[in-house]
């Protein structure tokens, strides 16, 4: 029901069942068991939505603490919370703690399942995303690529998710002076 009302924006009755499932999850098992994780997670969405981000910290920090007993510090479980962390620390200036988080997800989900998995995509995505919006084109570009090759060996190169790497990469080109020519070239083709 929490899911519903937050898809509707309606985020104080997203909030209450929230943290209602959170009791109920705690009452049923502990404050520390990995059913409890999903909820807190949701809740930290509630809560960076209203940039409430001492709240969403402490809730996501809380979920990734029982992540991490539970299944280790390198589970994949880890993705979401790690991400929605990478997006206070953004959205407080915090970029070098942001960039800490994002590059961790990144090393998790590679160590397993590789380099070239369509799973990494996620994490590469918001990773991306961080760059461009730093203004670092260069580093920025380099993942997209990199994004847009994993696309295409997994999805095929006609597969329509390739057109968000290829826009993203016309956009890093025109915000990139010294392509110019290459942006046109991609806008064209």
């Amino acid at each position: 029901l929490g899911s519903l009302y937050f898809d509707q924006e309606n985020y104080k009755d997203a909030e209450y069942y929230f943290l209602k499932a959170i009791e109920i999850t705690e009452n049923q098992y502990s404050e520390d068991d990995p059913y409890i994780v999903a909820n807190l997670n949701n809740i930290a969405a509630v809560y960076i939505t209203q940039r409430k981000y001492e709240e969403a910290e402490s809730t996501l920090l809380k979920s990734i603490n029982i992540i991490e007993k539970k299944y280790g510090k390198n589970s994949i479980k880890l993705e979401s919370h790690l991400l929605n962390l990478s997006v206070i620390y953004v959205d407080q200036g915090r970029n070098v703690d942001a960039e800490k988080i994002l590059l961790r997800s990144i090393a998790i989900m590679e160590n397993k399942y590789g380099n070239n998995d369509y799973r990494l995509l996620k994490s590469l995505e918001t990773y991306d995303t961080f760059l461009f919006n730093r203004g670092d084109f260069d580093k920025s570009l380099e993942i997209n690529k990199r994004c847009l090759q994993i696309s295409q060996s997994h999805f095929g190169k006609e597969h329509i998710n390739n057109i968000k790497y290829m826009r993203l990469m016309t956009s890093i080109y025109l915000n990139s002076s010294n392509n110019l020519d290459i942006a046109a070239d991609l806008i064209n083709n």
